[in-house]
């Protein structure tokens, strides 16, 4: 549920990461996405999207809604799929978390 989504950003302490569905009951996940890069508090928060929908559909909702994330993937079928799934945000992860403390010593 986007809107529940947007509440717990609002009401915690920002995450470092989040993986986000685009199709989401209440606020879709662009929408709540907007919100995360619009947040003061969130706007630096490393962003995977994690959708059913297909890659080039998952590009075109983002670009219409005019925000990006660090990196997005279809949401796989089978269970060892899914697991690389996993093992490719959280090197997301990483890659965008070395990268800002590499900027952030320069």
């Amino acid at each position: 549920d986007g809107e529940r989504a947007i509440d717990l950003l609002r009401e915690s302490e920002p995450p470092h990461f989040v993986v986000l569905d685009l199709n989401l009951p209440c606020v879709d996940g662009p929408d709540v996405l907007q919100f995360i890069r619009t947040a003061k508090t969130t706007s630096r928060t490393y962003v995977a999207v994690l959708s059913s929908s297909p890659d080039d559909a998952i590009k075109h909702k983002l670009a219409k809604t005019g925000v990006t994330a660090n990196c997005h993937f279809t949401k796989p079928a089978k269970l060892d799929e899914f697991m690389r799934i996993g093992e490719a945000i959280y090197a997301c992860y990483r890659k965008c978390a070395e990268s800002s403390a590499h900027a952030a010593t320069q």
